[in-house]
């Protein structure tokens, strides 16, 4: 039996999380340090290739906190990875307003898109990659794979 302070707490907490005042890291207690080696451990079950594995923990990392890009990406890249192309997509976008500079989340959003087959969504993904690229030299590699991509694609 849950007695009535903890469901009021509960509720307060789920009131503060959707109205973006906190993050249910900060209200379980877990510090920078908690979620960095949590990271770190999903990091390398991904890279292990255990997507289904990587996945789950991506999830519960973004549901501790929604807000770091890299919890986002991740997640999309295990779905992508495991063929689950419009759900992917569809996280890589968020991964991509999460942070409206980076274009790696475009790219992945315009692969995803023409696995697909949904050539005109790709479009306007490598349209994306190649505004947010702009001239910068680290997004060089990105830009030149979105040209390549975009000319297939036109053609």
């Amino acid at each position: 039996m849950v007695d009535t302070t903890s469901e009021e707490r509960l509720a307060a907490i789920v009131a503060k999380v959707l109205r973006g005042e906190t993050v249910l890291r900060a209200e379980l207690g877990m510090d920078n340090n908690d979620m960095e080696a949590l990271y770190s451990v999903t990091y390398n079950v991904y890279m292990a290739g255990k997507y289904d594995e990587a996945m789950r923990l991506f999830g519960v990392l973004s549901l501790l906190d929604p807000t770091d890009y890299r919890f986002v990406f991740g997640g999309a890249s295990c779905l992508q990875m495991l063929g689950e192309y419009m759900m992917a997509s569809m996280y890589f976008q968020l991964a991509g307003g999460l942070d409206e500079e980076a274009p790696a989340p475009m790219l992945h959003t315009a692969e995803c898109l023409l696995a697909l087959k949904d050539r005109d969504g790709a479009k306007t993904a490598l349209a994306l990659v190649l505004e947010r690229a702009g001239d910068k030299a680290e997004y060089a590699p990105l830009r030149k794979k979105a040209e390549v991509m975009l000319e297939n694609v036109s053609a």
